[in-house]
């Protein structure tokens, strides 16, 4: 894939995306740092999604 046609993948994604914005890998190392945490110590059998609110089929 070309520069020109990842930014237009980007463009046309973000435009649908609630959050506006393509994901980054911080998005996903934010999830599983969470889910390695105290915090998430009683959560068991979870999926989350990390998608900034779009779904794909």
């Amino acid at each position: 894939m070309d520069a020109q046609t990842e930014r237009e993948m980007d463009e046309m994604i973000s435009a649908q995306a609630p959050m506006r914005r393509s994901g980054l890998p911080d998005d996903v190392a934010a999830a599983a740092a969470f889910f390695a945490s105290e915090e998430a110590g009683y959560i068991t059998g979870e999926v989350m999604d990390v998608n900034g609110g779009i779904y794909f089929d």
